[in-house]
């Protein structure tokens, strides 16, 4: 099975389990971060661009579906010692947000549904300024 399938499965299946472990959901948006939006960064003439800006759009949808359930991973170090992973994913779309294929990707709106997410968030509220400062400077720095 191919990524775009199993996007597809985790995105339009009801049926599809919602994992709730924090590590699992951790692999699970690194992983989609680099083989779903990390192709995009690169400069391969033998890319298919519209593939890859699909398999873009439902990975970001997957992403952010994942942080409206668990708003904590993004405030989660990705390992011992490592960044959290909302700057892992920030600095991956930052990379992307240069490509002009990639203009219509909804990279607006998953930065927006993390912030919301951890405005929403009893415990992680105060958190959400630092993204919003985290968001800002990676726009200026663009």
């Amino acid at each position: 099975m191919q990524l775009q399938d199993l996007l597809h499965e985790m995105l339009h299946n009801p049926d599809a389990a919602q994992e709730t472990s924090v590590a699992v959901n951790m692999k699970l948006i690194s992983v989609v971060t680099e083989a779903g939006l990390a192709p995009l960064a690169q400069n391969d003439p033998f890319g298919i661009a519209d593939t890859l800006l699909r398999v873009a759009r439902d990975s970001i949808a997957v992403i952010e579906k994942t942080i409206k359930r668990q708003p904590e991973l993004l405030l989660t170090p990705t390992s011992e010692g490592g960044p959290v992973l909302a700057l892992l994913l920030f600095s991956r779309l930052a990379s992307v947000c240069g490509k002009l294929s990639c203009q219509e990707l909804p990279i607006a709106g998953l930065a927006e549904t993390c912030i919301h997410a951890l405005e929403a968030s009893a415990e992680f509220w105060k958190d959400a300024e630092l993204l919003k400062q985290l968001v800002r400077d990676i726009v200026e720095g663009t």
